[in-house]
């Protein structure tokens, strides 16, 4: 039987890869509705596939800018509707699988099982995935069985019912949907499931029709409206059945993690989007278990640690003193499959690009500031293949490359650095070929002694692109100066900074925005005109003294608009006077704002091959303080703080923001400022 289902496979991988209606081996399949689901092959159909692209030196997983699981917490879900009589799992089946995940969350951090061979890959944040697992619980299901969807079998799901099941029950238990938690969906013994219902449809391992029999479990996503998803797996029954083996250490609940579940849980924590992560696109052999699932014990199970219980059997993982015998995952670092590995990401070598449009859909491509040296690789993913098309990576030893995109489009470009003995980083950019970037400086040096009511600056700034550079006063400075045109006239005592911003057209990217800031002073004070009087005689009156100058002021309440980014602070003062504020953070925190200069001098540090300013300013301004009391201050970010806010966003974080106040006594004395960190995070929308 299994000679026959090899040769129906590797037909079916044929036809499939010849049309490009499947991905990398044949274990990635795209349904009709869109969904994409990477699967576990019965045994004796191994699937392998051919070079695509120059990716030849190294058989590694490649990264193609998606997200990874920096670390998990798992939850069992046994799908068993209330019926008489109801369908029942082995005894000693669900305990075991919990406790199975119960061990990996005991020795989590360690480096004596399969997941810390998963600790080698990352993200495009530069995060690594943290052998940091935890189980949630197990959860029975008791909501009857839909219609069933397939007819394979007697009883049959398809993937389109259980991702429903799946939505309905997480929703139901208010259950976490995000990438940090995946939930594995068990189904009792006879019930099946397909991909999907057609004349081709592929299944479970032990559907009635033979030609149909393809996967033994599979893992995917699925995107809730209103935003989060759930990462699950799909793991029908197989103890006893295809897909099993007859090495039960710990009971029947070993069969489970034959049939697909510790290899969909490391794919899932390396590629949580099918397709989307870490991938061997060079040579079409799947994800990270994919590569090591080639039914040969040497590499697939590798050497075994001892043999364990009344009979004798061998294991190769011990997890929390318990032993197991279960498949090896794939290491790009030494290019092997392993059972365990200890790795640091000090290890991992450097990886970052540039790039810049040349003509028409042209984009060269700049891996200077990666790791160099003797057979370091550099293998380029462009995923700009339509439809179900395979996307192709592109291996080299130059640090740059040219690649002409098929559309005027906005695609994630990934790069993945390889040391000679496969050690890898990957890194990705989202990139708009067609169009060329710009910069804008202002040629206009700022009034050396600006005052309130004083002489005009007329403000000047010009774009590398030679478009028009629109001029505007920063929120920070409403009260401090105006603008019309290019005339600058000054208000009030403070900080006076001008936005210089070029939006782009057809042939250029909008530039990152430009600032200049100066000081404004109070214009100093009439002069005194003495007339002299006759002397007046009067009683003796001793003079009240007067307060001694009080520059020192209390914070209060502080609060902030998670949708615009304003921050409110309320302060405290003995005087009147004038409140001055400079909140910045830290460049290329969340993305990169270009400076004016040229030369990396003091304040400046060396960027994306450019000199930018270290600290970009969030808010700067001043105001008056009329009389002593409680003083409310609503400051809104700048530009370039809001852009850093909404990058933050996207990796659900804040941003670390560095407050100084100053405050002037109006009667004289020394101002007084204090400082001090906060981390401001917007919120979706």
């Amino acid at each position: 039987m299994l000679a026959v289902r090899g040769a129906v496979v590797g037909l079916l991988a044929a036809c499939l890869l010849g049309l490009g209606a499947s991905a990398a081996s044949a274990v990635i399949v795209h349904l009709a509705n869109g969904t994409t689901l990477s699967y576990q092959p019965i045994p004796g159909s191994h699937v392998g596939g051919t070079a695509s692209g120059f990716d030849e030196f190294f058989t590694n997983l490649d990264y193609s800018g998606g997200p990874v699981m920096t670390s998990n917490t798992n939850y069992t879900i046994y799908w068993r509707p209330k019926v008489s009589p109801p369908a029942e799992y082995p005894v000693g089946f669900k305990t075991g699988v919990n406790k199975y995940f119960s061990d990996l969350e005991h020795d989590s951090g360690g480096s004596q099982n399969v997941d810390s061979v998963a600790t080698q890959y990352n993200n495009s944040a530069g995060e690594f995935v943290q052998y940091q697992s935890k189980f949630g619980e197990g959860l029975t299901d008791e909501n009857p069985y839909p219609s069933f969807g397939c007819t394979r079998a007697p009883k049959c799901l398809t993937d389109a019912q259980l991702r429903a099941e799946l939505t309905k029950f997480v929703a139901e238990k208010k259950l976490p949907a995000d990438q940090a938690h995946e939930y594995f969906l068990l189904t009792p013994e006879g019930v099946e499931s397909c991909f999907e219902e057609s004349v081709e449809a592929e299944c479970s391992a032990n559907v009635t029709e033979l030609e149909h029999q393809t996967y033994c479990a599979y893992h995917g996503d699925i995107h809730l409206e209103g935003g989060g998803n759930i990462v699950y797996s799909n793991d029908p029954f197989v103890n006893g059945k295809h897909c099993d083996e007859p090495h039960h250490i710990n009971g029947p609940s070993d069969s489970a993690l034959f049939g697909g579940m510790s290899h969909e849980h490391v794919e899932s924590i390396t590629d949580p989007e099918p397709n989307n992560a870490w991938t061997d696109w060079g040579k079409l052999t799947g994800e990270i278990g994919d590569k090591c699932r080639t039914f040969e014990p040497a590499s697939e199970f590798g050497t075994p640690l001892g043999k364990t219980g009344p009979e004798n059997l061998t294991y190769n993982q011990e997890i929390n003193g318990d032993r197991f015998w279960y498949q090896q995952e794939w290491s790009n670092k030494g290019a092997t499959c392993l059972q365990r590995l200890k790795f640091e990401a000090s290890e991992a070598p450097a990886a970052k690009f540039s790039f810049a449009s040349l003509s028409g859909r042209k984009v060269e491509f700049n891996a200077t500031g990666s790791a160099t040296g003797a057979n370091v690789r550099y293998v380029w993913q462009f995923n700009d293949r339509s439809g179900h098309l395979e996307n192709k990576t592109f291996e080299t030893t130059s640090l740059t490359f040219v690649h002409e995109f098929p559309a005027f489009s906005t695609y994630t470009v990934a790069l993945t650095v390889y040391k000679a003995d496969g050690t890898s980083k990957g890194v990705a950019q989202l990139v708009t070929p067609g169009k060329l970037s710009q910069t804008i400086a202002f040629i206009s040096s700022p009034p050396g002694s600006a005052t309130v009511g004083g002489p005009t600056y007329t403000a000047t700034a010009t774009a590398t692109s030679g478009l028009p550079v629109a001029l505007a006063i920063d929120a920070s400075s409403g009260s401090v100066c105006s603008i019309s045109g290019s005339t600058v006239s000054f208000v009030g005592a403070g900080t006076c900074t001008i936005d210089a911003n070029q939006a782009g057209n057809g042939t250029y990217n909008p530039a990152p925005q430009s600032q200049q800031s100066f000081g404004v002073s109070s214009p100093p004070p009439p002069p005194v005109v003495v007339v002299p009087v006759a002397p007046v005689v009067a009683a003796a009156v001793t003079p009240t003294p007067e307060p001694e100058p009080n520059g020192s002021f209390t914070a209060g309440e502080t609060t902030f608009n998670q949708k615009t980014g304003e921050l409110t602070f309320t302060q405290t003062v003995s005087d009147p006077g004038t409140f001055s504020w400079l909140l910045t953070f830290q460049n290329g925190k969340f993305g990169v704002f270009s400076a004016s200069s040229h030369k990396c001098k003091a304040g400046f540090v060396l960027l994306g091959g450019k000199c930018r300013p270290s600290k970009i300013v969030f808010a700067r301004g001043s105001a008056v303080v009329a009389a002593p009391g409680a003083v409310t201050l609503r400051l809104k970010p700048s530009a370039s703080a809001l852009k850093a806010l909404k990058n933050a966003l996207k990796q659900k974080k804040g941003l670390p923001v560095t407050v100084t106040f100053t405050f002037q006594s109006a009667r004289g004395g020394s101002p007084i400022s204090h400082s001090r960190t906060m981390t401001v995070k917007l919120k979706k929308r």
